[in-house]
């Protein structure tokens, strides 16, 4: 409220800097409260504001805002993941910081221009694009040299080191890591020529970690517990906790259980202190993979019924969080709403009083039909902002699906390495992991998903799983043919759930026995009925019990389906067989029945 006062006082006095830094202050506001579009939105506003100045020629403090809210836009555009709008604005913040000569919003406009290339390499992988990733590639390394450049001519250390720690990450994505490990190390040089202890001891974890991964695990060992020693003397009990677990993790590979478990057990530690739950979660997997390691199975459960319920805790958390942050922007948006209305009521009734002789009626009628707009206008905002936030809901149980999948298959990994299972074997396993992990993260954005995006999903999934139950079983998808893929949406990652229950619940538990899973795409008139088989060992009671992440697939989805039914006012629903009980053999039927929305729609 101050901040849209200093706007209107400022255009009242044609301040322009005022006012475009008044815009600035309601575009942070709107930015912390996760109003990412308002926020942006503000920031044009300032830009064009600064712009309209009659002096902006000659003042170098205008000139210097609008660089600056340039750089913001396309920092919070990139955040987005609005890529291409992001490029378009930083590119052309990087010639407008040459034109007016400020080599410090130069030397940013590359840092973002790098970041932004690096993100389309990942998108360019979910695609396949070879050219496209090739080229990526080289722009964000072009343009990490020139941030890197720029800052050393700048005499920046910071973000000369900064530079160098970009350049790295990039260098150690694409598993480059004798490059990734240079540039990591002259971001460590210019952190300790700076005095920067905990950033020294942060840049020393990426070398750390780089070592790690190239199987030098001594020289890890060595810089883990370097920077585990600066952060007890700097006191940061946050970087001891991260260091912790990373010793404790590599400590394992080298065999080295006492000292392994002397670090999980401090992590452990530290995260209760800190009250940070994901770190603690962190330290009893290390301790349950430790204790399993040790054949001290009985330890290695209870340490990973810990590590599940503080994982869980973190997830849940962060799903309330996100919750009470949209209803106090729900919240607030309604007050701003009400206290407009009032201010229009107060400044009509005033135009009244003045012009009361000879306008009296004309001005009552139109007092009434603003009144009138202003109202209708207003329950159209609450019911958009109530749409929003049964939308968020919706979302933020398809995204609890994400950790189960992704935990699953990290044990999977650590399994193919304690078996010694063939390298390549592995490598493939982890990259079709990493294909499928990038597409699960890329649907969990959007409410609907094209049919054939969900099918390609599924299809990426089960070769995972052939993969990790040395093909246990065989699938097959029948799609009817009159059905359009690539043109019919439906809420993604709806089937999954079911086809992971399938396999855990019913393939496996049966010895001897080849597997089969049959998903089934059909239309029935204005509906879309997909059906997910099984020949397992069905829904005993036995399987029932050990099945307690059934339960929870089949808990989220009847609360998606609610909602989902309330936004679109549509029917969804579902079944699940036993097939045993409807004399159809053994193994399990899912049946899901959705409307058929297409693109247009």
């Amino acid at each position: 409220r101050v901040s849209r006062e200093l706007e209107q006082r400022s255009d009242k006095a044609d301040n322009h800097v005022m006012g475009a830094r008044a815009r600035k202050l309601i575009s942070d506001y709107y930015y912390r409260i996760g109003d990412a579009d308002s926020s942006i939105i503000f920031l044009k506003k300032a830009e064009q504001k600064a712009l309209q100045d009659p002096g902006f020629a000659q003042d170098s403090v205008l000139k210097l805002l609008v660089g600056q809210f340039r750089h913001n836009i396309a920092s919070r555009l990139y955040q987005q993941q609005r890529f291409d709008e992001s490029l378009e604005v930083a590119m052309k913040n990087r010639h407008y910081a040459i034109d007016i000569g400020d080599k410090e919003l130069e030397t940013r406009s590359y840092q973002v221009l790098a970041t932004i290339y690096s993100a389309l390499v990942s998108y360019a992988e979910e695609t396949d694009s070879e050219l496209d990733i090739i080229e990526y590639s080289k722009r964000s390394k072009e343009y990490a040299k020139l941030f890197i450049s720029a800052a050393s001519e700048m005499g920046n250390d910071y973000l000369t080191g900064f530079a160098h720690a970009t350049l790295a990450n990039m260098f150690y994505q694409e598993e480059a890591f004798d490059s990734a490990l240079v540039h990591f190390t002259l971001s460590l040089d210019f952190a300790e020529k700076r005095k920067d202890y905990l950033l020294y001891c942060s840049r020393l974890g990426n070398v750390a970690n780089v070592l790690h991964t190239m199987g030098r695990l001594e020289d890890a060992g060595e810089k883990y517990y370097e920077a585990y020693l600066m952060a007890q003397d700097i006191g940061s009990e946050v970087m001891q906790a991260r260091m912790a677990n990373n010793l404790s993790y590599n400590s394992l590979k080298l065999n080295d259980l006492n000292r392994a478990r002397d670090f999980a057990k401090r992590t452990i530690e530290l995260g209760l202190k800190l009250e940070r739950y994901g770190t603690v979660s962190q330290g009893y997997g290390n301790l349950s993979g430790i204790e399993e390691q040790a054949g001290n199975f009985e330890e290695a459960l209870a340490a990973f019924k810990y590590h599940e319920q503080y994982r869980d805790s973190v997830l849940k958390e962060e799903n309330l969080n996100r919750i009470e942050e949209l209803q106090t922007q729900y919240e607030t948006e309604k007050k701003e709403a009400e206290i407009e209305l009032l201010q229009n009521k107060s400044e009509l009734q005033q135009a009244l009083i003045a012009t009361r002789n000879s306008q009296f009626i004309a001005v009552a009628v139109i007092l009434i039909l603003i009144l009138v707009s202003v109202y209708f206008w207003y329950h159209k905002r609450l019911a958009e902002k109530q749409q929003a936030l049964q939308d968020s809901n919706q979302r933020l149980l398809s995204v609890q699906m994400n950790p189960h999948f992704l935990f699953n298959a990290l044990v999977s990994i650590q399994s193919f390495i304690l078996q010694q299972r063939e390298t390549k074997e592995t490598s493939n396993f982890v990259a079709k992991f990493a294909k499928v992990t990038r597409m699960v993260l890329s649907y969990s954005r959007e409410r609907f998903v094209t049919l054939q995006q969900e099918l390609t999903l599924l299809e990426e999934f089960l070769k995972l799983q052939q993969i990790r139950t040395n093909h246990k079983f065989d699938y097959i998808f029948n799609v009817d043919t009159t059905i359009q893929a690539d043109r019919l949406m439906l809420p993604p990652m709806l089937a999954q759930p079911f086809i992971e229950n399938a396999i855990e619940h019913g393939i496996l538990p049966k010895q001897d026995h080849r597997g089969s899973i049959q998903i089934t795409i059909k239309n029935n008139t204005d509906l879309l009925c997909i059906e997910v088989e099984d020949n397992g060992a069905g829904l005993t009671q036995e399987v029932s019990q050990k099945s307690g992440h059934e339960s929870l697939a089949t808990k989220i989805t009847t609360e998606r389906f609610g909602l989902l039914a309330k936004i679109t006012d549509k029917p969804f629903s579902y079944e699940i067989i036993n097939k045993k009980d409807a004399g159809l053999g053994e193994g399990v039927i899912v049946r899901f029945t959705v409307p058929r929305f297409e693109k247009a729609d």
